[in-house]
């Protein structure tokens, strides 16, 4: 579960890092790691990542909003949420850390679908979404990803 979660968190700061900036080819994302999972209750989590990134431009960057649903053999499994804004300095490398909500809709369809998360094959989850960021002129874009698989995330984030 925590390999599926890392993989579906890189995607999207991947995904926010290809789509915000100006010179976006510039932003590398050096590392990323989950620090902490913390299970609120049977359909909340709260998940602390940590990543490095280096931003060579001179913009400062806030992702606004990271909001999205999680799918398990094309069921809907789970949404999740950024829980706070991100800042990227301009000119830097930074250790960022930013807390994903992670709320499991139906309770009674999870146990339905027959989900072992012990052993769940990364190849049947995908994720969609919807990141928001802001650049430090006001600047506000948005950019949707859909139907992305997991798997490939967790290979190249080895």
């Amino acid at each position: 579960m925590k390999k599926i979660l890392k993989g579906i968190l890189f995607f999207s700061a991947i995904l926010f890092l290809f789509s915000s900036c100006n010179n976006y080819r510039a932003i590398k994302l050096e590392s990323f790691d989950i620090k902490n999972v913390k299970v609120k209750n049977f359909t909340n989590a709260e998940i602390l990542i940590s990543f490095k990134i280096n931003n060579p431009s001179s913009r400062t960057y806030k992702i606004t909003k990271l909001a999205g649903d999680i799918y398990v053999n094309n069921n809907n499994f789970a949404t999740y949420n950024l829980k706070n804004i991100v800042q990227i300095d301009p000119k830097s490398v930074l250790d960022i850390n930013a807390i994903i909500f992670v709320k499991v809709p139906d309770l009674l369809k999870m146990f339905s679908m027959d989900i072992d998360l012990n052993h769940l094959d990364k190849t049947d989850v995908q994720v969609e979404g919807k990141i928001v960021f802001k650049n430090d002129l006001g600047i506000k874009t948005s950019k949707r990803f859909k139907n992305i698989s997991v798997s490939r995330w967790i290979k190249s984030n080895k």
